[in-house]
């Protein structure tokens, strides 16, 4: 990989070589060159090690622990997982993270607790709390450090527009996307930028070092820390990962460091990120849609529906509810004589990703079909059937996104 970045003083590149274990094309190790505009250049080397499920436990000096729940609870340089000089998490009922506390320092250790919006979502921060205050702080004389966001409704999902950090206001400019990628003061000057790349592997830039304008010269606002990035997703400087929701993503290598826990409903890939198109799509939750297709338990009766988020149903006929079906039908009585849930028979279908626009809405959409917008008035086996009926509501859900995205680009 070759990136290069143009500067008033020159040019900065950045070569890095990938090294694969063989037979299995994991990622073992790659080594990058930095060379910085009448600097020497720096050369380092990054190792990765994976636990027997393919999750990460180690990249470079940090060691990743799992805890019971299968989301990573410490993190540090130590591999002993009893050490205290490392930072831990605590996750909600919801799977949220909901505290962060780093302890790899003298004295107390320095705790971030999150707020988030009860929009069905469930990675939208409202909030970020600390317990210290930073020398630079605006906010009146007692309060700890603390960023708080306002949001903006949008058919593609909630867009940040405007933050209080540590006592100062500023106006949040995002992408086609809804990804922050520049803070502005009050005065107007640039305080954080986040520039386009692949899979946003480029860190941010802070006010403090200047932003070079052709017209008007530099423009200078005080630092300011900002750990938003692709939608769902907040960036934790101490292992270079953002938290989204359900997994930690690594921008570095543009994937996943854990496997989708929907399985193959989210993808061949279980580790990829929007399949592999981060500049079109996003994935607030580390899931997918899915449409499904299950072949019967004698390859009778096939049987389509629908899934997200590991929610599954399809449409069945009159004396069926919801995803559990009331009245005899082969395709979804097993050898015992009992019906299942279509969540149960998940691992026996085939399934492929709903790929449009933007996923959230594709999300949100198929929920909507099975409430009733999307169901027919009476089953027919011929052409009102369950694949009828879940192809109807995937092609809506995908066109509609697209739409709603041309108009708020438009607008």
């Amino acid at each position: 990989m070759h990136y290069s970045n143009a500067l008033a003083s020159g040019t900065s590149t950045l070569q890095r070589n990938y090294q694969t274990a063989a037979g299995t094309n994991r990622l073992q190790s790659y080594a990058q060159t930095l060379q910085r505009p009448g600097s020497a250049a720096q050369n380092s080397n990054v190792t990765f090690s994976y636990d027997a499920a393919g999750a990460l436990v180690k990249k470079g000096d940090n060691h990743l622990h799992y805890g019971a729940d299968g989301r990573i609870a410490k993190a540090g340089e130590y591999a002993d997982p009893a050490d205290a000089r490392a930072v831990s998490y605590v996750y909600n009922a919801l799977g949220q993270r909901v505290l962060k506390s780093d302890a790899r320092g003298a004295g107390q250790p320095i705790t971030v607790q999150t707020l988030y919006a009860e929009d069905g979502i469930g990675s939208t921060v409202l909030g970020q709390y600390a317990n210290q205050r930073s020398a630079n702080s605006a906010a009146p004389a007692g309060q700890s450090d603390s960023t708080e966001i306002i949001y903006l409704p949008t058919a593609s999902g909630p867009m940040p527009i405007a933050a209080e950090i540590n006592g100062r206001l500023y106006a949040i400019h995002t992408d086609h996307l809804n990804t922050p990628r520049r803070l502005t003061s009050q005065q107007g000057q640039v305080a954080w930028q986040w520039l386009i790349s692949g899979f946003g592997e480029v860190r941010p830039t802070t006010g403090d070092r200047g932003y070079g304008q052709t017209v008007s010269g530099p423009s200078y606002a005080q630092a300011v820390k900002f750990d938003l990035r692709y939608p769902g997703q907040v960036f934790d400087e101490e292992t270079g990962l953002s938290y989204n929701l359900h997994r930690y993503y690594d921008a570095a290598t543009g994937r996943y460091i854990q496997a989708d826990p929907i399985g193959l409903e989210g993808g061949w890939n279980r580790f990829g990120y929007v399949s592999g198109n981060p500049l079109n799509f996003i994935d607030p939750k580390g899931l997918e849609a899915q449409i499904c297709t299950y072949p019967g338990f004698n390859n009778d009766w096939p049987h389509v529906f629908t899934c997200v988020n590991g929610n599954c149903a399809g449409w069945y006929p009159s004396g069926y509810s919801g995803a559990k079906p009331k009245g005899p039908w082969a395709a979804m009585m097993n050898s015992n004589g009992a019906y299942v849930d279509d969540s149960d028979i998940v691992d026996k279908s085939y399934c492929g990703k709903v790929a449009g626009c933007d996923e959230k809405y594709i999300d949100q959409c198929v929920l909507d079909c099975r409430s009733g917008g999307n169901k027919p008035s009476k089953y027919n086996l011929f052409n009102e059937n369950c694949m009828s009926t879940a192809q109807q509501c995937v092609q809506k859900c995908v066109v509609n996104s697209c739409k709603a995205k041309i108009w708020n680009f438009l607008r």
